[in-house]
């Protein structure tokens, strides 16, 4: 496999984006996790209340928590993954009541406890936001992470929702390199405002 392939040009793109998130400065951070957040919530607030999925972000991930927090205060049931799976990139999806039902996984990831939660099947989810190390702000193409676990879970058969990225701007390209496994959002939510895919 030579060096351009999308494989090891996906690998430099995620080593370049994490070091470009770790660099961020508190005060940036904040100001776009704010807006970031904002932006989400608003959106949510227009919206027939339904079943949310989250995730619950790790170290220099940004941390969609008042979201979370909003959409259980205001009536949402609210589902985060659980991964069950590592080699395999398999996750189950659990409703949580509190972020108090979550507890650290395998991965050093927030993830719902078993005994607290409860599993439901992908179809249940109305609007899910996804996290990723990088975005296409046009076409709304995803950089995974690398395991599989929501490319997996975005092309199951049942799946239905909306399916938004979450993204710090530094996380935002104008093309990103593409492979037929990828899945794509249908819009961002960023400190540049909501982008729509096209």
């Amino acid at each position: 496999m030579s060096d351009s392939s999308p494989k090891n040009h996906k690998n430099d793109l995620r080593k370049s984006i994490r070091n470009l998130m770790r660099d961020l400065s508190p005060s940036q951070r904040s100001t776009e996790e704010k807006a970031v957040n904002i932006e989400a919530v608003t959106h949510l607030f227009g919206q027939p209340k339904g079943t949310l999925l989250v995730y619950a972000a790790f170290t220099i991930e940004l941390n969609i928590d008042p979201v979370i927090e909003f959409a259980l205060e205001h009536g949402w049931r609210v589902a985060l993954p659980l991964i069950t799976d590592i080699p395999n990139g398999v996750m189950e999806l659990h409703l949580v009541e509190s972020l108090d039902n979550l507890i650290s996984g395998p991965m050093g990831i927030r993830e719902p406890s078993p005994q607290l939660t409860t599993k439901i099947a992908p179809e249940e989810i109305d609007i899910g936001l996804i996290p990723a190390w990088g975005f296409d702000r046009k076409t709304g193409a995803r950089l995974g992470k690398g395991g599989g676990f929501y490319d997996r879970l975005l092309a199951h058969p049942a799946w239905r929702a909306e399916t938004y990225g979450i993204a710090f701007r530094c996380q935002l390209r104008t093309k990103l390199p593409v492979e037929p496994h990828d899945m794509h959002v249908d819009g961002i939510f960023s400190p540049d405002g909501f982008l729509r895919s096209q």
